[in-house]
């Protein structure tokens, strides 16, 4: 799937299942985009696209949108949702 910069998404909301998903390649990728403890704190948050990461990864940078201006993060595409997002 392909999202323009500024697509509301939601993480999925297991920490658990997110950090499996970070620590294996995406479908189609050729690695994972590895998991950072700081992480969990996504799980379940509504975020913003910053911009498509690269193919190789198969993810998207992700900006949470209950801290604006934090670091951004990225995720594998297969990690979040758009419903749920509003």
């Amino acid at each position: 799937m392909q999202l323009s910069r500024g697509t509301r998404v939601r993480l999925i909301g297991s920490v658990q299942e997110l950090k499996r998903l970070c620590e294996r390649p995406a479908p189609g990728a050729g690695d994972s985009v590895r998991w950072n403890d700081q992480m969990s704190q996504w799980a379940g948050e509504a975020c913003t696209v910053v911009r498509m990461g690269d193919a190789e990864h198969a993810n998207y940078v992700l900006q949470r949108e209950a801290t604006p201006g934090s670091r951004p993060f990225s995720f594998p595409y297969d990690a979040l949702s758009l419903e749920g997002a509003a």
